[in-house]
């Protein structure tokens, strides 16, 4: 699934096997603007320059080292999205592993599994462990309740406080990805255009 503008550009041109370049990307007035070039391995003569303005974007992260890719798709939920999508909340733990690294170790795994390399992972963790009790981080209720089960696995006792939703139903984001990187913005903030 991708935004209905880019996905009829894609139709309308019939390409066979599709690849991405990331020629340029601009930033202003609020507004992010990519200049893509549509290009087909089956056919080298087969290329499109397509302009692609976000607007409202709420995060992105652009890979300058590899902006060539034949890899795009749209996400509703995405791990990338529960930011902006799902309960903020708080992790609660209560009682002590009897191997805090590899508590540790299977806390980032975890958040390596759903985030990959875009989003960091909460360095205060380890310190955190280290008392009996307490907060142990927050974030999206998704992504904790993956941190919940870790825990409860090491024999821990775990829960969740407080909440709130960032956004309203009418502007849920949905995330972009272009190869390695993405944009975070509602579906309809997101155009291509031929140019």
């Amino acid at each position: 699934m991708l935004p209905y503008s880019l996905q009829q550009i894609i139709d309308l041109h019939n390409f066979y096997e599709l690849d991405i370049f990331i020629s340029r990307l601009q930033w202003a007035q609020g507004i992010i603007e990519c200049a893509l070039v549509f290009s087909d391995e089956a056919d080298s003569d087969h290329r499109i320059d397509v302009k692609l303005s976000i607007a409202n974007c709420f995060d992105f992260s652009f890979d300058s080292k590899n902006s060539y890719s034949s890899f795009f798709k749209m996400s509703y939920d995405d791990p990338l999205v529960w930011r902006f999508n799902d309960w903020q909340t708080d992790l609660y733990f209560n009682g002590t592993a009897n191997d805090t690294d590899k508590l540790v170790y299977e806390l980032w795994k975890t958040h390596d599994s759903l985030l990959r390399d875009f989003l960091p992972f909460d360095r205060n963790i380890p310190e955190s462990l280290q008392r009996k009790f307490g907060l142990l981080t927050k974030g999206p209720r998704k992504l904790l309740n993956e941190f919940a089960r870790c825990l409860h696995a090491a024999g821990i006792k775990a829960s969740m406080a407080g909440g709130y939703l960032p956004q309203e139903n009418s502007s849920m984001p949905v995330v972009l990805f272009l190869g390695n990187s993405y944009f975070i913005a509602p579906e309809k903030d997101i155009v291509a255009t031929v140019v």
